[in-house]
């Protein structure tokens, strides 16, 4: 089972372009989405960690900001950082997933359990991981991945009940059923609601749930949820 991620930044959580203003400040733009995968991932305890070749304050900013455990900057060679982490965590490689996009990553992917790359990877990456994205860096590749990690390590229906949670006229969510359908996703849950509730409010709320479901994960495409009213 993968218990941590490693990040590459520029091509794999940006699109890879820099941007300078007329003071020499380089900017980079970050997907939101790719930060909503990772945030998750951190909050049903898995472990993420960035390598990269580059320094960058707004790298550090970000990486505080989703609660990224580990960050190497200036790095000349990844796999040294990589082993150190193995060290520091007590990890085997098998349980270790590198997403990158550059052949300065081919080092270490070749050596972890899982590998993955953005679609606009170089071609030498390409031929050489687990799994390539259906989107390019820094357009929610980094999502997509997470997404599918977090499907096969079981994790996926915890976030889609916290995320129903939420709401506190659902006392329960269960019997969660998942199917795919090329990149498509569909979902179907059963939610328990307080038998107060009226079949007008139930329709709302189902309504509102979807819809937020819909924008939040991408991939899926629809939702059919199924009312249980407590006794």
């Amino acid at each position: 089972m993968i218990k941590l991620i490693v990040l590459d930044v520029d091509g794999t959580l940006t699109d890879g372009r820099l941007y300078m203003d007329d003071k020499d400040n380089c900017l980079k733009a970050f997907d939101v989405k790719d930060g909503f995968a990772i945030a998750q991932w951190i909050k049903l305890g898995g472990l993420v960690a960035i390598i990269t070749g580059k320094t960058s304050e707004i790298v550090r900013r970000r990486k505080e900001e989703l609660g990224i455990q580990e960050l190497a900057q200036g790095v000349s060679n990844k796999v040294v950082e990589l082993n150190k982490l193995l060290v520091k965590y007590s990890l085997s490689l098998d349980e270790v997933a590198y997403i990158g996009d550059d052949i300065n990553d081919l080092g270490v992917m070749s050596k972890v359990g899982f590998s993955a790359c953005p679609k606009d990877a170089v071609s030498e990456v390409l031929e050489r991981v687990d799994y390539i994205a259906s989107k390019n860096g820094g357009r929610g590749a980094v999502r997509e991945i997470f997404e599918k990690l977090m499907k096969e390590n079981g994790m996926w229906n915890k976030v889609l009940e916290r995320y129903l949670n939420e709401n506190e006229n659902i006392k329960n969510v269960h019997d969660i059923f998942m199917r795919k359908s090329g990149d498509k996703v569909f979902l179907s849950m059963h939610i328990r609601v307080p038998k107060e509730m009226t079949v007008y409010e139930a329709h709302n709320m189902i309504d509102s749930i979807r819809e937020g479901i819909v924008l939040d994960f991408e991939n899926v495409k629809d939702v059919m949820i199924h009312v249980d009213y407590l006794h």
